[in-house]
């Protein structure tokens, strides 16, 4: 063996037993790296402190370079004017208001978000909810905040409110520090805007001029009582969804949901117990339906859902949804009501393909089921073609 081939084999060597300990190094990183994220999402290691941890937690969201990131939101929730309330009641009670507030707030969102206390009066908060998404889910959670005082052990009875921080991965940055100081400035304005105001700064590729502040007085793009898609941003959100799946030549349906009887309620209980009644459906079918669903509020009392499914599968989430609805006890002033819905369904490309036409046979679907004794959820058949014309508005579309 010559000098030259020595001289190979050495280099060959090294170059493996680089490469080999540069990949341990990685994978004791990594372990290492999961080891810290799996304390700071279970929020009980000892000594961490909670700014870490919740860092952490954001730099998991974030994911490794071998695990492509998902969609994720980040939050910052505080309750509104709290050194007020803590001057007022003292350290020990505005303490315990502290920890009955956590809770709320963990028993508003999935197991699988996060939530990590902060220093002051700040909770960190992670959900698995993308952009679209996740005001809607924020504003359930600053409901339930809301819907009830929160009772001491001494008993003292407080109701409290909250204001809400946020940023969204990746319209707001793919970094932990990016996100924090996006979220931080967020709630900074929230505070300004004062009780159950939420605020996430516009997406840089939005181009229907979302508003950036959704305050309890504002518009935007969500319906303040049921939290779902505006009416009157119903047509171009189910044109978008609708064009997407058919030029992927791939079926979408439309589910109408209409309240049976609404106006009854109305009449025996009041205008506010109905309202009642449509926020807790709003919020029924938010939770009933997958992320990339399409869930919005079509006018009155009645609701729209966009899947990318056959008419066939629609049904079935219809009437499982029909299902729910009768059995939920829904929350109405100092008491609970049940309701029912039909339902109707049309999709693409079986009964058209224009949505304005598909909503039409959605509708005669819905007013049939309504004729044969409400409750019910029927797909469109074209000898409904005789039912009364659709209620929703003919500019929708």
């Amino acid at each position: 063996m010559d000098f030259s081939q020595i001289l190979a084999a050495s280099w060959q060597f090294f170059l493996v037993v680089t490469i080999s300990f540069a990949a341990m190094c990685l994978l004791a990183s990594h372990i290492r790296f999961q080891n810290l994220a799996r304390q700071a999402i279970a929020s009980t290691a000892d000594g961490m402190d909670p700014h870490d941890a919740f860092q952490v937690a954001i730099a998991h969201a974030l994911g490794t370079a071998h695990v492509a990131p998902e969609p994720f939101s980040v939050f910052l929730v505080a309750v509104h004017d709290f050194p007020a309330l803590a001057e007022r009641y003292g350290h020990e009670v505005s303490g315990e208001l502290q920890r009955l507030f956590e809770a709320r707030v963990r028993a508003s969102l999935r197991a699988s978000d996060i939530v990590i206390p902060l220093p002051g009066d700040r909770l960190g908060v992670i959900l698995e909810a993308s952009y679209r998404h996740a005001h809607a889910v924020v504003r359930r959670v600053l409901d339930r905040v809301a819907e009830a005082p929160f009772r001491c052990a001494s008993g003292l009875s407080i109701p409290l409110s909250a204001c809400v921080g946020g940023a969204a991965h990746p319209e707001h940055g793919d970094r932990v520090a990016m996100l924090l100081e996006r979220a931080d400035a967020s709630l900074q304005e929230a505070r300004v805007h004062g009780a159950g105001a939420v605020v996430l700064p516009d997406a840089p590729a939005e181009t229907e001029g979302a508003a950036a502040v959704h305050a309890p007085a504002s518009g935007g793009l969500v319906d303040p009582l049921t939290g779902l898609l505006r009416p009157d941003k119903v047509g171009p959100a189910v044109q978008k969804y609708v064009a997407r799946y058919r030029r992927q030549e791939k079926p979408v349906s439309l589910l109408l949901f209409d309240v049976d009887h609404l106006d009854r309620y109305n009449e025996h209980y009041g205008r506010e117990a109905g309202d009642a009644l449509l926020h807790g459906l709003g919020g029924l079918l938010q939770s009933a339906f997958r992320e990339g669903d399409l869930v919005a509020r079509l006018g009155g009392e009645e609701f729209l859902v966009v899947m990318p499914c056959s008419p066939a599968s629609a049904l079935i989430a219809g009437q499982r949804v029909v299902s729910l609805v009768k059995r939920t006890a829904f929350a109405a002033g100092r008491g609970t009501l049940k309701i029912t819905v039909s339902g109707g369904i049309a999709g693409y490309p079986d009964h058209g393909g224009h949505p304005r036409h598909l909503l039409d046979r959605a509708d005669a679907a819905m007013n049939e089921a309504k004729s044969r004794g409400h409750n019910m959820c029927l797909v469109y058949e074209p000898s409904m073609r005789g039912a009364p014309p659709p209620a929703a508005p003919a500019d929708v579309f």
